[in-house]
């Protein structure tokens, strides 16, 4: 299962994360996610609307750094840009290097030469 961030506001709840569709139109648009991962300005702006694209498309760019300024460290939890850093990369990890659970159900592949 895919990591996903709540940000609590209030009474409001947004849920952060990226599927493989928020991730595709993101590179369409010309994300490129190793500028991302250097805090390149341009990227890092579109690395954190990515993420809230994902569950709350309807928010405007605005509305999404208004909110990301207003956050504060949550605890343990780590640096936030950092944890988007590797939730963007969950889907490409997933298809790279697919879950070695023996449950019943699951397709097997294997190699015929």
């Amino acid at each position: 299962m895919a990591t996903t961030v709540t940000i609590t506001d209030g009474k409001k709840f947004y849920k952060l994360g990226f599927t493989r569709e928020v991730i595709d139109e993101m590179e369409r648009n010309g994300f490129d996610f190793s500028a991302a991962s250097q805090r390149q300005i341009g990227a890092t702006f579109a690395l954190v609307e990515g993420a809230f694209k994902a569950y709350h498309p309807e928010m405007t760019s605005d509305e999404i750094f208004e909110l990301w300024g207003r956050l504060k460290k949550s605890g343990d939890e780590g640096n936030l840009y950092e944890l988007l850093i590797e939730m963007f990369t969950e889907p490409l990890n997933v298809l790279a290097d697919p879950s070695d659970d023996a449950d019943e159900g699951n397709a097997v592949w294997k190699v015929n030469r």
